[in-house]
Formats: structure tokens, sequence, C-alpha cells
């Protein structure tokens, strides 16, 4: 091979070796050459309160509400001498409850997911009231301590055209809560306007048995539940 080739063919080598060898020293550098990141900026913080406020609101208005309307609620029911003063109730929020709410004894445990979700249901409020006032020894008939409270939340709190208006053809006054409570009122209406009453005090007294209410009206529960159903049904069609 000629002398000037020999030098070319060195020359080439001496640069593929030298890029060979200095292209790891090269990556090497620029791993280690600093990144000018840009300064992590600080996030707006929003906090969300408004459930809390709903709560509170609600809380404020309840505890109005029953300062003003459990007075009636005795009241109404005729147990002045037998139910706990207002300063005794307890009202609580109570976030492990998961129904909407219950009384025992003079306090009344409300679930603030119910209250979120329904925040202008204060009859809520006005029936479990109702319990504190009747504080029966024996939570039976079930059907009639419901009815009662029931009773003073349709048809004394709430406004009119919230009444229940049952179907005649699916009741019973067994039925509960506002079903009962429809059919109270009508046999108050009907025969004795201090019925409620009359039946708070047997409830109190636990002397409650279901022939009272032919004492009371002259009529057994059967008999009148049949004339409450055909009461509905001729309403129905007028």
């Amino acid at each position: 091979m000629p002398t000037s080739s020999r030098y070319f063919a060195l020359l080439r080598l001496s640069s593929v070796l030298v890029g060979t060898i200095g292209l790891p020293c090269l990556l090497y550098a620029q791993a280690e050459t600093p990144i000018d990141a840009a300064k992590p900026v600080p996030p707006k913080i929003v906090s969300d309160t408004s459930q809390l406020k709903v709560l509170d609101q609600f809380a404020k208005q309840a505890d109005t509400l029953a300062k003003k309307w459990y007075p009636r609620i005795v009241e109404l029911l005729g147990a002045r001498k037998t139910s706990p003063s207002s300063n005794d109730i307890i009202l609580v929020m109570d976030f492990e409850y998961k129904g909407v709410a219950a009384t025992s004894g003079r306090v009344i445990s409300m679930s603030p997911e119910w209250i979120r979700k329904h925040p202008d249901d204060l009859g809520m409020v006005v029936h479990e009231l109702t319990h504190v006032a009747q504080g029966y020894p024996d939570y039976d008939p079930v059907w009639l301590v419901e009815g009662i409270a029931d009773w003073v939340r349709w048809f004394n709190f709430e406004p009119k055209d919230k009444r229940p208006h049952p179907n005649p053809d699916k009741v019973s006054a067994r039925d509960s809560y506002r079903t009962t409570a429809a059919f109270l009122d009508w046999a108050l209406k009907t025969y004795d306007k201090n019925l409620v009453r009359k039946l708070d005090q047997t409830l109190k007294e636990n002397t409650y048995k279901e022939a009272m209410w032919v004492t009371l009206t002259g009529k057994s529960l059967d008999d009148l539940n049949t004339d409450w159903i055909a009461f509905l049904r001729a309403s129905a069609k007028k």
C-alpha cells in the first residue's frame, strides 16, 4: 500500500476511534448537566364549605322551630303535665346515622345526608318533636304512635296543599305514618275532636287496647276503617 494511502487509512481509523470513545463521554457530560426546570407554582386552593352552611342553617331553623312548636305540640296532645319542656330537648346532627331521623327520650338524631338533600324538611323535626312529647313507655302499636306524630306534622304544621290523599283502593287505617294520620284526622272530625288526645293519654298510661275504639267512637277499628275508605272513595268522585 502506498505511503499516502496508509496515511489516509490511519487518519480515518483515528477519527472512528476518537468518535467511538468520545461519544460516551459526551453523553455522560450531557446527563450531568443540570436542567433549568421552571419553579413549581403554588396551586390556588378553594375550600367548599357550602354543605356545612346548609347544615348550620338547618340547625338554626330547627332550634327556632322547636322553641316555637314544641309547646303547641304538647297542647295538641293535651300532655302538658307529662311531656318534657323544650329546654330539655337535644338536637343532634348524627353523621353515623343512616336513616332520616330518630328520637330516643329527649334526644333527636338527624341525618346530615338527608338534610343536605332536603334542606327544607322542617316537618321532619316536628314529627320527631312529637315523639319527644309522646314519651310512651312502649312503642306499641307502632302504626298508631307514628300516625299520631304524622297527624301533628301533616294536619297541623304543613300547608294544607301538602296533606296526604290516600288511595282508597290501597290503604288501611293501620298503614302508619301519613296514612294513619289521614285516618285520625277524619275520625276526630267525624266522632270526637279530642280523639287524638284521648288516644295519646292511653298510650302514655300504657293502657291502650284496640277495643277502646268502640268506647271512643261507638265503632270498632275495622268498622271505622271501612267507613273511612268509603269516605275516601266518595271524596275522590267529587
